[in-house]
């Protein structure tokens, strides 16, 4: 049990051990947002009228399905492939993802919507497999976490490559109606709050 124990806190001190660490906790909280959103959408359903949102009025609406797909995962793509070889900054971007996840089952328990009445089911195999209850989630508003993951990554790297990926993410997300404005901007202060205060505190250790 001893010799368990000591490989165990052996793991926390190393890099390695600690990205992995990291790797088991956002899987163990995506698998929590599952359960959460699942039950959240029971009861998201009997809270006041869905919000009039102006912006609407300026985009058309669409399936954006496919672009949205390309925006969020060629930005994901590009981050692994430019920072793979970099333990402790995938170290961040994991334990800030997580991040994302818990403190948007705090906003979208503490601030219920009704889904726009004109939304498009949004066709994305990977969150529709792993994190929404059956494809079927469309409370998950306040705040975007497309929107939130991928203005992450630009606050983690300052790299405007990542702008380029979440403008139009923003826009997109508007046409396929799956989130309000308020949503996606919330999303922006709760990014770089995020990588500001958590990121830091992450350490860097020998690999």
């Amino acid at each position: 049990m001893q010799k368990e124990t000591s490989k165990i806190g052996g793991m926390f001190e190393t890099q390695r051990g600690l990205f992995l660490a990291s790797l088991v906790l956002l899987a163990a909280v995506a698998g929590g947002l599952h359960i959460f959103l699942e039950d959240h959408e029971k009861h998201a359903r009997l809270v006041p009228p869905p919000v009039k949102d102006p912006l609407f009025s300026f985009f058309p609406r669409a399936d954006v399905s496919s672009l949205i797909f390309i925006c969020t995962y060629g930005s994901l793509v590009t981050l692994l492939l430019t920072h793979y070889n970099n333990l402790h900054f995938l170290t961040q971007f994991a334990v800030s993802v997580t991040a994302v996840q818990l403190t948007r089952m705090i906003t979208i328990d503490l601030l219920p919507l009704r889904p726009p009445p004109d939304l498009v089911d949004l066709e994305d195999p990977v969150l529709n497999t792993f994190v929404y209850a059956d494809g079927g989630v469309t409370t998950d508003l306040f705040y975007s976490g497309h929107t939130a993951v991928v203005l992450v990554m630009y606050f983690l790297t300052r790299e405007v490559k990542y702008l380029c990926f979440a403008f139009p993410l923003m826009a997109l997300l508007i046409v396929q109606r799956i989130h309000y404005t308020i949503d996606i901007c919330a999303a922006i202060p709760f990014a770089y709050g995020i990588v500001r205060y958590l990121a830091p505190l992450v350490p860097q250790l020998p690999y």
